[in-house]
């Protein structure tokens, strides 16, 4: 059974949800992203960051060898390269972005704005 506890979701490794614990990590993460961030929003940090989640999800059934991930940082800076025009303002999301993909580290992509 799936509890949450000091804002985590905890699983026992017998749980048939177990495999998604990750999944609903970072979908919580990015929800209080969204939210803590909704006053000033950067669209690149919430696409990017909706991206990766949506990558991960998608099983390898779908995606054989395709789950191109990114950090907000070489986006911009691609962006940047194709169109000088666009600015090269990466706000700090600090504490804000702690666990978003594509935005802070997560356990297996680490990303710092």
């Amino acid at each position: 059974m799936a509890e949450r506890k000091s804002g985590n979701l905890q699983v026992d490794a017998n749980d048939g949800c177990f495999e998604y614990v990750d999944e609903v990590h970072d979908i919580m993460a990015y929800r209080r992203f969204l939210n803590s961030t909704w006053e000033t929003p950067s669209a690149s940090a919430i696409l990017v960051a909706f991206h990766d989640i949506v990558t991960q999800s998608v099983s390898e059934n779908w995606q054989t060898g395709r789950k191109n991930r990114y950090c907000l940082e070489e986006v911009v800076d691609e962006l940047h390269v194709k169109d000088p025009s666009v600015g090269m303002v990466l706000p700090s999301f600090g504490v804000m972005a702690a666990g978003v993909p594509g935005v802070g580290t997560t356990k297996d992509l680490a990303c710092e704005v």
